[in-house]
């Protein structure tokens, strides 16, 4: 839930009020210790929304202490001008009443605690876990719908007809009846008897082999053997001599061959060395060397120092400039984070400029999962003359923050002419932080 640290942007007195964990619609007696709503055990300072007190002028926004395991109003709910027709709060946990948000319509001017205080749930996000297949041949289901017009319930109960007996365990069977009293019998056939051997008139079926085995069956077809030999009708292959004076009309062709060498032959052609160097109308190669080129372009000479100021033809009107800020935290010191995380790495203010700068920092635990921070940060800073400063106020949003020593600050720095950023973390908490910075200087 977001936490504003603007003082002059957010206050207590809006209708849109930080979430609640849990929400209580049936009657709190305040004189008797709680310690769960809505199946939640509840944890010190957990915000819980009362909307169903029997003195509806109890009903609003507490807050749960844990030594004492009572509520107490909130204090962004503790006076006339902080609870109006309208108040908004969204529920973020809760068996029944999770993911609802719930709106104040009492109208009129409201005094607390006298006036009723009657809230309606404006919607719900998410859906009730209800899902699966509900009745049968033997049961009907039932469906409870709220007054919100949400499916609160369904159960199953099985179907009773009056005057008939329960179907229970009496599946198969049918329902006899001798017209002054009813009962489930079973089906049988005529004579009591529930064999087919008894049964008349059945048809004449084939005796087959019941032993499972082929060997059993009448009447088998007679199987091929899998042999060439058993093949009729065969097509006559000649025989083929196996050595080369076996062949025969071979007049004019080699009858035998003795061992060929390549080197007793003549005429042989000569092979390439395989060397480039023995190669003829070789290309002329390029040296490689920048210097070699030719027609090679005419460059400007730049600033070889790394320093802007040291540019000719600077801009003269305003720019922009982005940045990443990153470092790590391991306890709850204030900590200098710099541009790519290299050390004493800053973002420079250049001479008689001014810089104005945004920051969206994040932080998030990395020795283990659950804690997280977020902030957005705008400010100016100038360099006249040589000397750097902080101009007006800082503006500071905490977009969410889990623990309370999780800080970030930003200021100019006179020594370094520089915007340097600080973050603080947690005791025993190993945070990782990263700032998106965008500047516009002029």
């Amino acid at each position: 839930m977001p936490i504003f640290r603007g003082k002059q942007f957010v206050s207590a007195e809006s209708d849109y009020k930080d979430s609640v964990r849990v929400v209580q619609r049936t009657n709190i007696n305040f004189n008797t210790l709680i310690y769960t709503v809505d199946n939640i055990s509840l944890e010190h300072a957990n915000r819980v929304l009362l909307v169903g007190q029997t003195n509806s002028a109890q009903n609003g926004i507490y807050s749960w202490n844990f030594s004492t395991k009572k509520l107490t109003r909130s204090t962004d709910a503790d006076s006339n001008n902080e609870v109006t027709s309208g108040l908004k709060v969204y529920v973020e946990e809760g068996d029944v009443n999770a993911n609802t948000t719930w709106v104040l319509v009492s109208p009129g001017i409201i005094t607390l605690g006298v006036s009723d205080l009657t809230f309606i749930r404006e919607n719900r996000l998410g859906s009730l876990d209800i899902a699966g297949t509900y009745g049968s041949g033997s049961k009907s289901a039932v469906i409870t719908i709220d007054e919100y017009g949400d499916i609160s319930q369904i159960i199953e109960q099985p179907i009773s007809v009056s005057g008939l007996p329960d179907q229970t365990g009496n599946n198969g069977k049918y329902l006899k009846s001798n017209g002054t009293q009813a009962s489930w019998e079973t089906l049988s056939a005529s004579g009591g008897s529930n064999s087919y051997n008894d049964l008349t008139d059945k048809p004449n079926f084939a005796t087959v082999a019941t032993s499972g085995s082929y060997t059993d069956l009448i009447n088998k077809p007679s199987l091929f053997s899998g042999s060439y030999t058993d093949l009729t009708n065969k097509p006559t292959i000649p025989s083929v001599p196996t050595t080369v004076s076996s062949f025969t009309n071979d007049a004019g062709y080699l009858t035998s061959v003795g061992a060929i060498n390549y080197s007793d032959l003549t005429n042989k052609p000569s092979l390439f060395s395989g060397s480039y160097t023995d190669l003829t109308n070789k290309p002329s190669l390029f040296s490689g060397a920048y210097t070699d080129l030719t027609d090679k372009p005419t460059l400007s000479t730049v600033a070889t120092s790394g320093s802007y100021t040291d540019l000719t033809n600077k801009p003269t009107s305003a720019f922009s400039n982005q940045y990443i800020v990153s470092g790590t935290t391991t306890n709850a010191t204030e900590t200098e984070i710099f541009v790519n995380g290299v050390a004493s790495t800053r973002i420079s203010i250049p001479l008689n400029t001014a810089v104005y700068y945004m920051f969206d920092v994040v932080g998030r635990r990395t020795d283990t999962s659950g804690d997280y921070a977020a902030f957005h940060i705008k400010g100016l800073a100038s360099n006249i003359s040589g000397t750097t400063s902080d101009i007006g106020s800082l503006y500071e949003v905490v977009i969410a923050k889990t623990d309370a020593s999780f800080q970030v600050d930003v200021r100019a720095d006179n020594t370094t002419d520089t915007i340097n950023v600080y973050v603080t973390g947690s005791a025993g908490k190993t945070m990782s932080w990263k700032c998106s910075v965008t500047t516009t200087e002029v």
